[in-house]
């Protein structure tokens, strides 16, 4: 009951129900306490399937953040959020795609972020990891990732990881 546990909420196929998913998302919470990893990861299923899929896998992924939301997880070491396929029309920079923002992680020492740039939060990370591709029409907000690397004063190493941008807003740092 006390062992380590790394979770990982992944899916491969068609999205669970919503029942389904929250039944799974409640089992995992009763051992909150004993998580040392969180592995959070959806797929790019236009190819596959197309809105339905993508519909279904939004309102889990917002149903994750409304049940997590407000917790301490005082044992996650590393979080690893990636969001395939979904673009910003699909709100990925809404804060259903960024539950940490809600969350206590006095332990987190390595985080993990794919699919766009995380918001800035109170934390401890030395180590970071941040892969965002090109998405059509847009170009990569430089404010918002200056923003966070502002708020991670424990940074030992970092992997960032730009592909395919083919503008970048413009960005202003102090001198």
């Amino acid at each position: 009951q006390n062992a380590p546990l790394e979770v990982f909420v992944d899916n491969l196929g068609p999205p669970p129900p919503r029942d389904k998913f929250e039944e799974f998302i409640v089992a995992c919470l009763e051992a909150q306490d004993t998580w040392t990893h969180l592995h959070f990861l959806t797929h790019d299923y236009d190819d596959v399937e197309g809105p339905s899929w993508k519909n279904d896998i939004l309102d889990n992924i917002s149903l994750f953040q409304s049940l997590t939301a407000g917790r301490e997880f005082r044992s996650l070491k590393y979080l690893d959020m990636c969001f395939r396929g979904l673009h910003p029309q699909s709100g990925s920079r809404g804060e259903i795609f960024h539950p940490y923002l809600h969350w206590s992680l006095p332990s987190l020492r390595r985080f993990s972020f794919s699919g766009g740039l995380p918001i800035p939060f109170a934390n401890n990370i030395k180590y970071l990891r941040i892969s965002c591709g090109r998405r059509p029409g847009l170009s990569i907000d430089l404010h918002q990732l200056v923003a966070f690397f502002a708020c991670c004063s424990s940074l030992e190493g970092v992997e960032l990881s730009l592909q395919r941008w083919l503008s970048f807003a413009p960005c202003k740092t102090p001198k």
